[in-house]
């Protein structure tokens, strides 16, 4: 007849936040349920470790009943806890601890035991009513001999308060064994003293010869059980790793069950309810295939009481497990929330010892909940060690970048450098961030930490405070900050190893400030990071310090850092030789003599660091650090920390390549640079090896380049009838688009070069359409598009608005001999077509189509048969058959969905601390029109031809320019005449000169009043008004509901910063918010079906090079302005140039060969440089070339290398 246990399990029990005293009374609850519910012939109540965790809970028994941890045990205690596996946490607070916490004795023999008079639990403590279990560790008489005298024999009886490597539980005629194990990594995590530990290996994450060693230790203890005629076994485990307890399993004979501890993984069956927020990283339970040949169950639960563990299974005659008996209605992962209670038909009992342990405790704990460090506006992740990944669950701390991580690690590197201003990176772990700072709702959902009050106390603190009991759980452990010099091989190495542990959730993962790298986390030791640099505090790249998975950096060059004294502390194996630091990190050895120079290691906590910002914590440590910077950078609700907690694939310091879809590559700066007061449009002569460049201004500059683009010149300038707004090249040929008025017909006028004798000659001028805003050549077709964009009194009585149209003209040499102007009218198309395509068509009522359209940018087929022209302010394009001369079909290029494929976006430029500027991401919910600007096309391997759109998303609004702009606030006048005036400007309708003064005079319609910054149009007979007081198709998203938006949207609220989104006006619905502009590129076909969109990619390169500029964030981010592409031994690559970006102008670069799956590959930056509006690219050989780029602010052209052996 079978056997049936009912086995119940917790583990990691270590009590880190007042979030977890709640679940502890359930915990109990669900427990004695279970405990009575007679669902097996024997019940045992089991722990895989970590019983307790330095922190608030822990210090709270200090105060309470005498010695720190005797509230954690006297609830292990009072749950039936049978027997326990010895964790890696028991030795946090030393050994002596552990063994008065087992004994409840001190070192003299000393009751431990001293209530205080106000603890309502008052019955005596004597030490753990269980005993603590490992078959691996062993505690010499004369290295630990509070500990050693603990020990008994192996095999008998459980007897509370003592170690033992195994017991055996006799009930009902069944002799059931229990074999302890710990992590054979004990020494690198813990202060586990002069503890033995076989195997002794240099961290937790095992190789597979070193759990065979494990194995091989336990498996002696398990034969001895089964020669004593013990036939089920249960191995508590505390390994860290789950895949250690499962690969225990897999090699030892006669062990049924084994309880994983340390992990905290969450495994669930079918049946399962996950609580709030949880996903399952693996199943309850995991059976696997023993050395035995029969089935073992691998259990495991989160920790802090969250979930209850119950397996009840069958045995079979022979003592081995059924797994066909497991029935998942009865046994699982039982969370212990208050649903969970509910479903197993239990009740909290508030008058049990338990709750009456916990009542103090949260008592006790509250007396330090009421002061106030800093704020928070967002949930700060620090205890979560798994989800999905997705932003709307992000992992945790031991896995990915969090934000806490930041917060700490940024904390850490401001107090260091307030010591020493050398120190540029700081290095922790996860493993050493034990809670988070806020709480996740019945829903999932992750908030900061409420509101609060104590009546009693006469206490309270705002929404989002972060308090001393905060910081203390955050920051249980409290490590020292330690300052030392590594050099750029030991930075690589420490980094390398620290991410090479995220499949076992291992604590080293780290946590940096001042420091950037992307990594493969499976890829070899050595070969893990590909690429990392050291940064200033304004993204500035300091030192490059691996590229393409290779150390760049000098190896010797030293880098000051901060770190953790526990993470750097030298550690020694058995036979005294180094075995790296904490955690097993591969810091140098700081009790090395011969380093101690160089190292230079300072201890923060044994130095004067002058006047603290404040007294409350241990000076030197990470709490000290993070309440510093806290009040310092945050310590007001106005200057709320607001940075959200994303997935690994929006991480922007440490970028896992199994998620990510961009690089951290240092950025690649020119090699030359050339100012010539005018920089816009350029393009390339290979004949003549000179670029032609227009600034935005009446001039066309040749530059001339060398074979090897050094020291160019400005070889000639010629002085043009009109604006230049664009220039294209054939040979020593040249076209330029000219508009001296917008509403008035440009002009394309050619020049012939002469390179010998430095001259430029006008060869022919001919009328095209209005503002011809580019222009293209191919073989012996030019193709102009023709804005025909409103003048800036659109609007208004003065308002033109002029056709748009497209010129394709026949060259002959530099001849015209055919020009037509195209226009969608003319071509037949209707306002009905447009609409019915797709084509947004928004403007002054009375409006013909052709004026509604704007040709923005022209690209031509490779083959030359046909172009591509961007409706830009009309998201559309344009297909021009140009051997018929005929516009073939104009197409929407729909809607971007920002609330789907887990995109993320900041919609504020006003979202930082105090409300100032923050690049500060997240999931929204609106859509944007793509609104193509610039483009080039190109032809794959496999002869298809696809268009590479930068989209900018120009919107309609006039007037579009301005002539004045305050430099403070006050109030101002202008008029015709000079009367003191402090500037002058001209009236933008009658260009007379307007003098401004500072005051109030004359009339009421030239006075004004304006804070810094802001901007007027000035003229008399309008007055001041600003950039869109005529015609505006854009509104804020704050006043969506005056425009119908009626449903509930994080972005149209005004708190937080929000409700600044720019929305365009025609596109506003019900439920529809629509902002301009993709942010992004896209790769189109020739039929405009979107092929691949970049999706927030781009402001994110940005933001990770350090430029992204946050107060374009409510408008069109980073603004994409135009794209060049070149291919080099058949692969294909995109250059996309930002017009918006703060510290230099930054170029992405993408390999597009798979038009499906475009690859970031490396970015250009101009730190010098700003607003690129053009580039070209000249191939060199085969495998490389330069890219040349025109930026428009600063009037320059950089030239950048690129060739394959880059990437």
């Amino acid at each position: 007849m079978a056997f049936k246990l009912q086995l119940l399990h917790i583990n990691d029990q270590q009590t880190t936040s007042l979030a977890v005293l709640d679940d502890i009374p359930r915990a109990e609850a669900i427990l004695k349920a279970f405990q009575e519910s007679g669902a097996g012939d024997v019940t045992l109540t089991l722990s895989a470790g970590d019983t307790y965790l330095p922190g608030l809970f822990f210090a709270a028994s200090d105060d309470l009943y005498g010695h720190p941890g005797i509230a954690d045990i006297q609830i292990n205690n009072l749950l039936g806890i049978q027997a326990n596996a010895i964790g890696n946490h028991e030795f946090d607070d030393g050994t002596e601890t552990f063994a008065s916490l087992i004994s409840g004795l001190d070192d003299e023999g000393e009751s431990i035991w001293d209530p205080a008079p106000y603890a309502t639990y008052t019955k005596p403590f004597t030490g753990t009513d269980f005993p603590y279990l490992s078959a691996n560790l062993s505690f010499p008489a004369d290295s630990e001999p509070l500990l050693n005298a603990l020990v008994q024999d192996s095999g008998e009886s459980p007897v509370a308060g003592t170690i033992a490597s195994s017991v055996v539980f006799e009930e009902n005629g069944e002799r059931i064994g229990v074999v302890g194990a710990t992590t054979p990594g004990l020494a690198s995590i813990t202060s586990s003293g002069g503890t033995l530990v076989t195997p002794a290996t240099d961290n937790q994450r095992l190789s597979e010869k070193e759990i065979d060693a494990l194995a091989a230790v336990i498996q002696p203890e398990v034969d001895a059980l089964v020669a004593d005629g013990v036939d089920k076994i249960i191995l508590a485990s505390h390994g860290q790793v789950f895949r250690v307890e499962v690969g225990l399993a897999e090699r030892l004979e006669n062990v049924d069950i084994v309880i994983a501890g340390g992990s905290e993984v969450r495994t669930f069956d079918d049946r399962d309810r996950p609580r709030p927020g949880d996903t399952a990283s693996d199943t309850y339970p995991k059976f696997v295939r023993n050395a035995g040949g029969t089935q073992t169950a691998v259990v495991t639960e989160p920790g802090d009481y969250r979930y209850i563990g119950r397996l009840v299974i069958d045995f079979d005659k022979d003592g081995n497990l059924i797994p066909s008996s497991y029935d998942p209605e009865v046994s699982g992962s039982y969370a212990t929330d208050a649903k969970g209670v509910q479903d197993v038909g239990a009740e909290v009992d508030p008058d049990s010892d338990v709750s009456k342990i916990v009542d103090d405790a949260r008592n006790q704990i509250t007396q330090n909940a009421f002061t106030a460090y800093g704020y928070s506006d967002v949930y700060l992740n620090g205890y979560n060690r798994s989800g999905t990944g997705e932003p709307s669950d992000p992992d945790g701390i031991r896995t990915q970048e969090t934000n806490a991580g930041n917060l700490t690690a940024d904390a850490n590197l401001h107090y260091a450098r307030r010591f020493d201003d050398s120190v540029l990176v700081s290095i922790k772990n996860g493993g050493g961030i034990r809670n988070a700072i806020g709480s996740i709702d019945e829903n999932g959902v992750r908030r900061p930490n409420a509101e609060s009050s104590d009546e009693e106390l006469g206490a309270s603190l705002p929404a989002g405070a972060i308090t001393r009991n905060d910081i203390r759980a955050v920051l249980a452990f409290n490590n020292g900050l330690r300052l030392l010099t590594l050099t750029a091989s030991e930075l690589h190495g420490v980094l390398d190893y620290m991410v090479g542990a995220i499949d076992d959730v291992d604590g080293r993962f780290p946590h940096v400030s001042g420091v950037k790298f992307s990594f493969d986390p499976d890829a070899k030791d050595g070969k893990r990071i590909k690429d990392a640099y050291v940064h200033n505090a304004d993204g500035d790249v300091l030192i490059n310090l691996v590229q393409n998975g290779k150390l760049v950096a000098d190896a010797d060059q030293e880098i000051r850092i901060v770190s953790l004294d526990f993470l750097t502390n030298a550690r020694f194996d058995e036979n005294g030789n180094y075995a790296n630091a904490g955690d097993g990190i591969p810091f140098p050895n700081i009790e090395d003599k011969s380093l101690r120079r160089r190292l230079d290691v300072v201890n923060l906590d044994e130095v004067d660091l002058g006047d603290d910002v404040t007294a409350d914590f241990s000076s030197g440590t990470e709490q000290d650090a993070l309440a510093e910077f806290l009040l310092v950078n945050h310590g007001t609700a106005d200057a709320a920390y607001r940075q959200e907690d994303l997935g690994p694939n929006k991480d922007g310091r440490m970028l896992n390549l199994s998620y990510n879809d961009i690089n951290v590559k240092a950025p690649s700066t020119p090699f030359n640079s050339i100012d010539l007061g005018g920089a816009e449009i350029l393009d390339w002569s290979g004949k003549g090896r000179f670029a032609a460049v227009t600034g935005g201004d009446e001039e066309l500059r040749i530059v001339g380049y060398n074979k090897n683009f050094a020291n160019p010149e400005l070889l000639f300038t010629e002085q043009l009838s009109g604006e230049a707004q664009s220039v294209a090249v054939k040979g020593n040929r040249i076209a330029v688009a000219v508009s001296d008025d917008k509403t008035e017909q440009g002009l394309v006028q050619t020049f012939r070069w002469n390179p010998s004798k430095g001259r430029l000659k006008l060869m022919d001028s001919v009328t095209v359409g209005f503002l011809p805003d580019d222009i293209a050549w191919k073989g012996d077709v030019v193709v102009t598009a023709n804005e025909g964009e409103p003048n800036d009194f659109y609007g208004v009585e003065d308002g033109i608005d002029p056709i748009g149209s497209i010129s394709v003209l026949t060259m002959d040499g530099c001849k015209v001999v055919d020009n037509h102007e195209l226009t969608a009218s003319g071509s037949g198309f209707t306002r009905k077509d447009l609409r019915k395509a797709g084509v947004r068509l928004d403007g002054l009522k009375g409006s013909s189509i052709d004026q509604l359209l704007e040709p923005e940018f022209v690209s031509i087929d490779p083959a030359g048969d046909f172009a591509t022209v961007t409706l830009q302010e009309n998201n559309a394009m344009a297909r021009v058959d140009l051997e018929a001369k005929k516009i073939v079909s104009i197409t929407g290029l729909g809607r971007k969905n920002w609330g789907r494929g887990g995109l993320i976006v900041d919609t504020s430029n006003e979202d930082g601390p105090d409300g100032e500027e923050l690049y500060n991401p997240g999931p929204r919910e609106f859509k944007s029109l793509y609104m193509a600007d610039g483009m080039d096309s190109f032809t794959d391997r496999n002869g298809d031809t696809y268009v590479v759109m930068a989209n900018e998303g120009d919107g309609r609004i006039r007037p579009d320019d301005v002539n004045f702009e305050a430099e403070a606030d006050g109030k101002f006048s202008f008029s015709r005449k000079d009367r003191g005036a402090f500037t002058t400007v001209e009236d933008g309708l009658t260009g007379h000169t307007l003098y401004v003064h500072e005051g109030t005079r004359g009339g009421a319609s030239v006075n004004f009043e304006a804070e810094e910054g802001d901007e007027f149009f000035l003229t008399m007979k309008y007055g001041a008004v600003a950039d869109d007081d005529y015609f505006a198709d854009e509104v804020r998203a704050k006043k969506a509901g005056d425009f119908g938006f009626e449903a509930d949207n994080l972005i149209t609220r005004e708190d937080q910063g929000e409700g600044r989104l720019k929305l365009l006006t025609d596109q506003i619905g019900k439920t529809d918010l629509v902002a301009m502009g993709g942010r992004s590129f896209s790769i189109r076909n020739t039929g405009g079906d979107l092929v691949w969109d970049s999706g927030d990619q781009l402001d994110r390169i940005a933001a990770a090079a350090g430029t992204y500029d946050d107060g374009r964030s409510d408008d069109k981010g980073v603004e994409p302005e135009h794209v060049e592409i070149a291919t080099l031994k058949g692969r294909s690559f995109a250059f996309i140039t930002f017009e918006r970006s703060s510290g230099g102008s930054l170029i992405p670069v993408y390999e597009i060969t798979d038009v499906q799956a475009p690859q970031h590959v490396h970015t250009f930056l101009a730190p010098d440089s700003d607003e690129p509006e053009s580039s070209v690219f000249v191939k060199t050989s085969k495998t490389g070339g330069v890219l040349l780029a025109a930026s428009e602010d600063s009037g320059t052209v950089d030239s950048f290398k690129f060739n394959l052996g880059m990437l």
